[in-house]
This record gives structure tokens, C-alpha cells and sequence, in this order.
């Protein structure tokens, strides 16, 4: 089981009823999906310069919180008519929120976590809007799933446990870990999830001995794009393509087009470089990459990953230099 949140989130997380934690979307027009924006606004307006006109655009959670412009970038999303998935910062806004509307007094409000200060200019159509946001949008035309963070393989969505959609990063084998299959076993069965149905897989938060990427695990049939996951930025798998590429931290902001037509899993890919590092890690940086838009390497690169690489207007940065610890407490 992937690091439980604090008891706000949890209440929060919940109190979703399940019929809209997992949204099934039949419509057929174009995908226009974007990984982790973080409050990086600006970046956000040049990318959607690239989306295609008739594309809806989908974002895979952390829209908002350690970024500069926070309550801009949920502005944009409801005026695109973007659908959106709830990630780990999205429920962790929903609880800082509940803390400052319990303060007494405007002091006691500037106190709690007044990192989340930016809240104020939510509306409160913006707050209903974060609540209602799903875990999963599965688009059967695409035969693609959007997550937050990740999806064990062997369960069904609606056995899925809410902590691994949002936080989970890797998994390992339950026989690897009893100590994790037990905890999972029991945080699943108090946390309204049902319990029918087990994976040899357990999610984790953070990598540990033994443990592999989540994706590396999934074996579709869908393919899942997520996010969540900054220190591997782009990541492509058969089934699975990861796109937090580390905008917050001076990388890119990516997203991937998917065509009106049926088409092979995977997409184009689009992406901008980071405007600034808003947040810097720590330790001495790796350098960006300036990866040539050589069509042989896309080419190559797209045959060892069976996915399709557009190669016009992409800008990929390969190159990150340690862990970034993305989890916040609340």
C-alpha cells in the first residue's frame, strides 16, 4: 500500500461515492492529455498552443499547489472544459481547505500551512469543481486509462485503493513484502474498498529493494497514461506511458495527442521547456538534455518502446539528477 495521507484526505477521499471515482468516458474526439502542471501556468498556455482544435484536453492530476500560479491553472482548465484526474495535491488542497475554513479567526487561518494561502482565490465553484474530480477516466474508443499515479494490475478499478491511484510510484511482489500485503490487505478492507479481489503486486510510494516501477508491471489491455513521478520523468512502457517530466523543477511540462480515429496506443508527444526552475532540487543538477529531433533516433527510440513518437515540436529532457521527494503532508 503506497504512504497513507493524513486524516483530512483520507475523510475526503472516501467521501467520493464510488460511482464517481471511476468515470467511463465513450465519446471519440481527440485526447489532448497532460502530465503533472503544479501550478505552472504559463507553461500551461504554451502548451495548449500545440493542442489540436478539436482535441479535449485531460490532465492527470497535480494541476495545482508548490507552483507559482495555482488558482490560474484551475481557472484554465474549467474554461477548456478539460476533465481532470484527482491527484495526491488536488486532496491535499481539499484538506488544507477544510483546515482554514475550521479557523477561528483570520490569524488562526494565516497560520494553517500558509503555503496553501493561494486557495483564497478559489471560487467556490472552483473548490466544487476539485471535489468532484475522479480517481480514473477510462475512454474505451482510446482503450486508454488515465490515473494519477498508477494502477495495480489483476484488480478492478473499483477495487482499486485510493492511495495507490494517487500515490503509488512502484510496486513488488506481495511475497516479496508480507509486511506491506498485510497492511495493504488491512487499509483496504476499513477504507470502503472492496476486498474480492488480490494482486500479486503491492504499491509502494517510494522505490525499495525488490521493487520495480508500477507500469513495468501493468500488462493492459488498456494503455494508462499517468503521472506522479518526476524523478523518471517521460516514461514508455507497452502498456503504459508516464508523463511528469518535471515542469515544476525547470524540465518540461509534456502531454501526449490521441487522434479521433482509432489508432495504436501511444500518440504523439508535445512538450515545453520550464520558463524557470520554481522549485530547486537539491544537489548539483544534471544539466538539461538537448535530445536531437534526429528521425532516426525518434524512430529507433519508438521501436524499443512500441510507442509512437510524433517528432515535430518535441523537446525531451532525459536527464534528472537524484530523487525528488514529491509527497506533502497535510
Amino acid at each position: 500500500m503506497s504512504k497513507p495521507y493524513g486524516a483530512k484526505a483520507r475523510t475526503i477521499a472516501t467521501a467520493l461515492p464510488m460511482a464517481l471515482r471511476h468515470v467511463t468516458v465513450t465519446a471519440r474526439d481527440p485526447l489532448f492529455i497532460i502530465g503533472d502542471v503544479h501550478g505552472c501556468a504559463d507553461e500551461l498556455k504554451l502548451l495548449l498552443k500545440q493542442k489540436p482544435s478539436d482535441a479535449t484536453v485531460v490532465f492527470v492530476g497535480d494541476l495545482v499547489n508548490k507552483g507559482p500560479k495555482s488558482a490560474e491553472c484551475v481557472k484554465i482548465a474549467r474554461e477548456c472544459n478539460a476533465l481532470c484526474i484527482k491527484g495526491n495535491h488536488e486532496l491535499a488542497v481539499l484538506g488544507a481547505l477544510e483546515a482554514r475554513a475550521e479557523a477561528t479567526s483570520p490569524a488562526a487561518r494565516a497560520t494553517i500551512q500558509p503555503k496553501y494561502a493561494w486557495t483564497d482565490a478559489l471560487s467556490a465553484e472552483d473548490v466544487d469543481w476539485l471535489l468532484a474530480l475522479p480517481y480514473t477516466i477510462t475512454f474505451p474508443y482510446h482503450n486508454s486509462i488515465v490515473v494519477h499515479a498508477g494502477i495495480l494490475p489483476d484488480i478492478p478499478l473499483v477495487e482499486q485503493h485510493w492511495s495507490d491511484l494517487t500515490c503509488m510510484r512502484d510496486a513488488i511482489r506481495a511475497v516479496d513484502d508480507p509486511a506491506a500485503a498485510e497492511a495493504a490487505a488491512v487499509t483496504t478492507a476499513t477504507d470502503d474498498v472492496s476486498n474480492g479481489s488480490a494482486s500479486e503486486w503491492v504499491g509502494l510510494e517510494k522505490p525499495r529493494d525488490g521493487s520495480v516501477p508500477w507500469a513495468s508491471t501493468w500488462q493492459g489491455p488498456d494503455h494508462v497514461y499517468f503521472g506522479h513521478d518526476a524523478k523518471r520523468k517521460l516514461q514508455t512502457y507497452e502498456h503504459a506511458t508516464g508523463l511528469d517530466t518535471g515542469c515544476l523543477y525547470g524540465f518540461d511540462l509534456t502531454a501526449v495527442s490521441l487522434p479521433g480515429t482509432r489508432a495504436a496506443p501511444g500518440g504523439e508527444l508535445h512538450s515545453v521547456p520550464a520558463l524557470e526552475a520554481y522549485i530547486k532540487p537539491s544537489g548539483n543538477p544534471t544539466p538539461r538534455s538537448k535530445i536531437s529531433t534526429d528521425s532516426s533516433f525518434f524512430s529507433t527510440f519508438a521501436a524499443n518502446n512500441k510507442v509512437a513518437i510524433g517528432v515535430s515540436g518535441v523537446l525531451l529532457a532525459f536527464a534528472f539528477h537524484q530523487a525528488i521527494q514529491l509527497w506533502l503532508d497535510i
